[in-house]
């Protein structure tokens, strides 16, 4: 699996959290890791390993002790590999967001995605974003992110699809950062729902499915 899906080889453990992403690559040109938390995961110091490339697959990031902590193959698909914890690269000291460089990857899979939303070096957003729920469609729960950039009055609805506030999940005071709230939906019929959310002078919407 390793070598014949991934197209990489082990190297053994790489003992580096900063990685530079490779000149001139479409997905990690510009950008570096800085694997050590603060505001993310803080998992990145546990077993990041040096893997090296097979066949037509390239690196994609590079430790700056040497080796590389990602690979990116194009064939008959397209595959990109993080040997070390993409999600611990939380930006900072002026390095690059985990979320962003998630964006470049689902823009080189031929993914839509929603405009690029940047983080601070301390892991705060800088605009509020309403994500799309999962699992979706679900059945009877659900779960929906959102990113605040301060502090300040949010209001979180679901609403059914001739306007009516059916659930109210948020109506408070809350902070800058990424917030979760669950959704349980038992109570209501099958059918396409929207869930709304209001901060800083924001509004965003999006559809979901209960299916039962």
């Amino acid at each position: 699996f390793y070598s014949n899906y991934l197209h990489a080889i082990s190297e053994g453990l790489a003992g580096n959290t900063q990685l530079s992403g490779v000149t001139g690559d479409p997905v990690a040109d510009g950008t570096s890791l800085l694997l050590i938390g603060g505001g993310c995961a803080g998992n990145g110091a546990l077993s990041p390993s040096r893997i090296q490339p097979m066949g037509s697959a390239v690196g994609l990031y590079e430790y700056s002790q040497g080796g590389f902590g990602a690979i990116r193959y194009e064939g008959g698909c397209r595959v990109i590999y993080f040997s070390c914890a993409l999600e611990a690269a939380c930006g900072m000291v002026n390095t690059t967001h985990y979320v962003n460089v998630l964006e470049r990857i689902l823009e080189y899979f031929g993914e839509p995605i929603q405009p690029v939303h940047q983080w601070t070096a301390a892991g705060i957003p800088t605009s509020v974003m309403l994500h799309q729920n999962y699992p979706n469609p679900f059945n009877p729960e659900t779960t929906i992110a959102f990113d605040l950039k301060s502090t300040g009055h949010v209001s979180l609805n679901i609403y059914n699809t001739i306007g009516q506030i059916v659930a109210t999940l948020v109506n408070r005071t809350m902070s800058p950062g990424r917030h979760t709230v669950s959704f349980n939906g038992s109570s209501l019929p099958s059918g396409i729902y929207l869930y709304r959310i209001q901060a800083d002078g924001t509004t965003a919407e999006r559809k979901m499915m209960l299916v039962k």
